[in-house]
């Protein structure tokens, strides 16, 4: 077993052609974590994801996954986008679509046909990916993360134009890959989520990181626009501009 985290976050700081995004973030994700990523829009949820998978680089500070300090070949992670805009007339399929998250794309269809079981979306392998349903395509597009083996999954909105069953049965997988790896997830969607998460980020340039909160929707008052209502340390607290507890 590894003795590190899973993810640690030390004094990051991000802008973008130096305008702030993030600053001086630290927080640590335990292995076996299912952490949710939340704030107002803007606030640096998804830049944040990038920066600990290493998509982008940050201005200060650094992002080690189970002690290695990223980007880092010997972290296996699997990295759901948003907002992946296939185009749905292109006539590629479930297969070839989950293929392309092999390793230096060497062809294993055992590999590709667990991952599909995984996400109960075997019998769809032939098809063509432009034919399926939002919540289905997105359940190739985490076997597509899940073929490589990795040892974190992040998902970035991924209940975007998904029906409310879609979701739940998502969140549901969620769940229950949980049981073998840490799940990050950026999302919305508290409400469903709420069920299955174990910690909780607010993001809004700075992150305030709540390990083990007890989330309930009735816990949840308000969505979006600039503020944030949950619970956290037993406490109903707002997330605006500044972090205030109530």
């Amino acid at each position: 077993m590894n003795p590190f985290p899973a993810i640690e976050v030390r004094n990051l700081s991000f802008a973008y052609e130096k305008a702030p995004v993030l600053s001086n973030v630290n927080f640590t994700v335990e292995a076996g974590d299912f952490l949710a990523i939340i704030g107002p829009n803007g606030g640096g949820k998804s830049t944040l994801m990038k920066l600990i998978v290493g998509l982008l680089k940050p201005s200060e500070g650094d992002v080690r996954l189970f002690g290695r300090k990223m980007p880092s070949r010997k972290v296996s992670v699997g990295y759901v986008p948003q907002n992946t805009n296939h185009n749905l007339e292109f006539p590629i399929t479930v297969e070839e679509t989950v293929s392309m998250g092999l390793p230096h794309c060497k062809p294993n269809p055992s590999k590709v046909k667990e991952a599909l079981e995984t996400v109960k979306m075997e019998s769809f392998a032939g098809r063509r990916l432009g034919e399926l349903s939002g919540g289905e395509r997105q359940r190739v597009l985490i076997a597509r993360a899940l073929v490589s083996d990795p040892q974190i999954l992040f998902l970035d909105e991924p209940s975007s134009n998904i029906d409310a069953q879609g979701q739940e049965d998502l969140y549901e997988l969620l769940a229950e890959l949980n049981a073998k790896m840490t799940i990050v997830i950026v999302s919305h969607d508290l409400m469903v989520l709420s069920n299955h998460v174990k910690s909780v980020a607010c993001v809004n340039r700075s992150v305030h990181f709540h390990s083990g909160s007890q989330i309930t929707p009735e816990m949840v008052q308000g969505m979006y626009g600039c503020e944030v209502d949950l619970i956290a340390h037993g406490v109903p607290h707002r997330v605006l501009g500044t972090h205030h507890s109530h």
